[in-house]
């Protein structure tokens, strides 16, 4: 009884017109990070004030008591009617442009002799420039490592790519410059822009099948399926979930994550189940 009256005060409130309920700010907040709200320690760091993040939760109960929103443990994942998850703003001080980060690119006819061509990221030599150069930790040089490749994908300048889920490819490679001058760079960029296009259907189809449970996976294979289905084989991409992983990372969706450990899923790339 109780729960149902202060549910249909937070409704009152959000009916009534009050300041936030219509804030370009809340609504931009929220779809770039994943239409959830949860702890405010759990959430990204560039949160402005904890007056904002009791707005944002005040929003998310109203919607909820709405039935516009999902409880998923600890978070609500604000529906699809008034919230679409955009491709997410990632936290990195570095940019796939960056001398320190140059270092990991290979040359673009590095691996020529497979009859693969492009500038492949090679991790390890990434994170070791960032270690000697800047003096980084093992942990802080792999999350450094993940959120360069999930800005690079965000911006369209890096993508995992194969036209054949029997292909492995050799690993992220850079879509900018020189190269660019690649195979199939049309259907790269395409393969990926349709991605970020249809992000918030990725997401949440994704977190229909996936688990918040520690070292699950958190993104699944069909997602690449769910893709070209619903642009009627256009998009390419096998590995797309290799993209949406990168994204859900850096975007911190993934908790925990480092050298050495895969890190706990939440939501929205995952769902609780009750």
């Amino acid at each position: 009884m109780f729960r149902a009256i202060a549910a249909a005060g937070i409704v009152t409130m959000l009916a009534s017109g009050g300041a936030w309920a219509d804030d370009a700010s809340v609504r931009a907040y929220l779809s770039e990070n994943g239409c959830a709200v949860g702890p405010q320690a759990r959430m990204t760091q560039d949160m402005p004030t904890p007056e904002f993040h009791a707005t944002l939760t005040t929003y998310a109960e109203a919607a909820l008591a709405r039935g516009e929103a999902e409880r998923h443990g600890d978070w609500i994942v604000i529906g699809s009617e008034i919230c679409t998850i955009q491709p997410p703003k990632i936290d990195t001080r570095y940019d796939i442009a960056s001398p320190v980060v140059q270092r990991g690119i290979g040359a673009i006819d590095a691996h020529a002799e497979f009859e693969e061509y492009g500038c492949f990221i090679v991790g390890e030599d990434m994170q070791q420039a960032l270690m000697q150069q800047d003096g980084l930790s093992r942990d802080a040089a792999a999350v450094a490592y993940y959120r360069i490749l999930a800005e690079g994908v965000r911006s369209g300048r890096v993508s995992f790519f194969s036209d054949d889920p029997l292909r492995t490819p050799v690993g992220f490679q850079v879509l900018t410059g020189a190269c660019a001058d690649v195979p199939g760079i049309d259907a790269i960029r395409r393969s990926q822009a349709l991605m970020l296009e249809h992000f918030d259907t990725l997401v949440r189809d994704n977190a229909s099948r996936v688990t918040c449970d520690a070292n699950v996976a958190p993104v699944t294979v069909e997602v690449g399926q769910t893709l070209a289905e619903l642009t009627n084989g256009e998009a390419v991409n096998a590995w797309t979930m290799m993209d949406m992983m990168m994204l859900a990372i850096g975007a911190g969706w993934v908790e925990g994550i480092n050298a050495t450990e895969r890190g706990t899923p939440r939501p929205p790339i995952c769902s609780h189940v009750e």
